[in-house]
């Protein structure tokens, strides 16, 4: 069995209105014409699982894993939306190729993948650790990479992954951004043939209580060999 095939959910919270869950790398959120023939996606896992129909209120890239939260009838969802960008925040993992050296606040536009067209988009990115290894894995002689925290202030399609392409630190393990010497690498040492993005924590003010609630996912296996599998260390310990 691989680290996605396990059908069960995490539930990370859960009332009347809304329930939100870990989602697993390579699990499309709903059906999609990226795949229309598959039948097996987290709408389809939770509806099984709880027994009722939730509907997401944002979105995740399949390949993405974490935190999504999903509204149970259309008066949290309506709310919600109507909400969402001005009470909630975001925290993602990833890691990088390269060393990103001081936090970054970066307003930068995006190119969306259906129209075509580019849309303004801010992240807020800050490093969190680093490690050098003696392995020529492209045509340097050491390899470096890097643990960031980002945070999306805007809600753009593929935002993070952009980003830290335009900042020459790409996502490991992205097929679209990154660069497949070091996915390859990465994917074989650790076995963790995916994208090292994790939507890890959310954040938002709930539609009908008006309290805060605070979420946090933790990352699958795949993610956690990387994470204890090299020597990290955080971005402060640097020597310059």
């Amino acid at each position: 069995m691989t680290d996605t095939e396990d059908s069960a959910l995490t539930v990370l919270f859960e009332d009347e209105h809304l329930v939100a869950v870990n989602k697993p790398a390579g699990l499309l959120v709903h059906p999609s014409a990226i795949d229309s023939h598959n039948t097996d996606t987290l709408i389809s896992r939770i509806t099984h699982q709880l027994g009722t129909r939730c509907a997401p209120i944002h979105r995740l890239d399949r390949a993405t894993s974490g935190v999504i939260l999903l509204a149970r009838h259309s008066g949290a969802a309506r709310h919600m939306g109507q909400t969402w960008h001005e009470t909630t925040e975001k925290t993602y993992l990833a890691v990088v190729r390269g060393h990103l050296k001081d936090a970054v606040d970066l307003e930068h536009p995006v190119r969306d993948r259906d129209s075509g067209k580019r849309q303004l988009a801010q992240t807020r990115f800050r490093p969190l650790a680093e490690v050098e290894i003696p392995e020529a894995v492209d045509r340097y002689p050491t390899t470096r990479y890097g643990l960031v925290e980002a945070k999306p202030i805007t809600g753009r399609r593929h935002q993070i992954r952009q980003h830290l392409k335009h900042l020459t630190h790409p996502i490991v393990g992205d097929s679209s951004f990154g660069k497949s010497v070091h996915n390859r690498y990465i994917a074989q040492r650790f076995d963790a043939a995916r994208l090292l993005l994790h939507a890890k924590g959310l954040s938002f003010t709930h539609p009908v209580t008006h309290l805060r609630v605070s979420l946090e996912a933790a990352p699958d296996a795949a993610f956690q060999r990387v994470l204890t599998g090299l020597p990290w260390r955080t971005a402060q310990d640097t020597p310059e």
